[in-house]
């Protein structure tokens, strides 16, 4: 895969090989028939949600920042409409955290606040969200949404999170009656790197080292699509499948910082 070849430039007054990047702010909601590339800061990228099989709603949602070099994954839970509600809301308090640089404790806080006054109380939402300033990524979470880190010149996996739970139950989220615990890691990022960040209707069908083998190679709108297929075959073919709705971001560090 030729990451390098993405290529663009900003008009007047920039450097001729300064590269050019989209301008996206917003809870994404684009489904896998309408994935297409988006020029990053960095690189290509590529993002969606569905609501997948065996699913009456889809309790996922995507938060995608180019400028800010931020984006989140979150993970509804509780059943009823508590799940998709307190989706929504840390969607749209993470958006605001990514935007004006709020501390994650302060996001994850208001957030819950908002699911109390909603009425989700022991409803929630785990999250997964990744912000690169520099050459570092700073990663912030809550639950089991899973983020892995691939080398695309070697097709291995050199960083990966951790579940906080184990099969059905989660340790860590937040909820209306809590705001949960906030995990921090960070991590080295360079070129020829790959982020792939997913909710469990991915990761529960499909191991990590499946997702790299099937993908690295591909075009990031390719890989999603691939994934989004891989995912919904097992579904439909494994009575011990996982249905569950389906949210993938990826993106290609195809330059160092900025």
């Amino acid at each position: 895969m030729e990451i390098e070849k993405f290529r663009g430039y900003k008009a007047e007054g920039k450097e001729e090989n300064e590269p050019q990047y989209e301008k996206v702010d917003e809870i994404w909601l684009g489904g896998f028939d309408k994935v297409r590339l988006i020029q990053g800061r960095r690189g290509p990228l590529a993002a969606a949600t569905d609501i997948g099989i065996g699913r009456k709603k889809n309790e996922d949602a995507l938060v995608l920042n180019t400028e800010k070099d931020g984006f989140a994954v979150i993970d509804g839970m509780g059943g009823m409409d508590y799940g998709e509600r307190a989706a929504q809301i840390l969607a749209e308090e993470l958006q605001k955290g990514i935007e004006r640089d709020t501390p994650i404790e302060e996001v994850q806080a208001a957030a819950s606040k908002r699911m109390a006054e909603r009425g989700v109380g022991e409803g929630g939402a785990c999250y997964t969200a990744i912000k690169l300033i520099g050459n570092e990524a700073e990663i912030y979470r809550a639950g089991d949404v899973r983020l892995i880190i691939v080398d695309l010149a070697t097709g291995k996996i050199r960083f990966e999170t951790k579940d906080e739970g184990f099969g059905h139950k989660i340790t860590n989220a937040v909820q209306g009656t809590n705001p949960g615990r906030t995990t921090k890691e960070k991590v080295e990022i360079r070129p020829q790197d790959r982020i792939y960040l997913a909710s469990d209707g991915l990761w529960k069908n499909t191991a990590p080292e499946e997702v790299v083998k099937s993908t690295y190679e591909r075009e990031a709108d390719d890989a999603l699509k691939t994934l989004y297929r891989m995912a919904t075959e097992k579904m439909k073919k494994d009575k011990k499948a996982s249905l569950d709705n389906i949210t993938v971001f990826i993106y290609d560090i195809a330059r160092s910082a900025p």
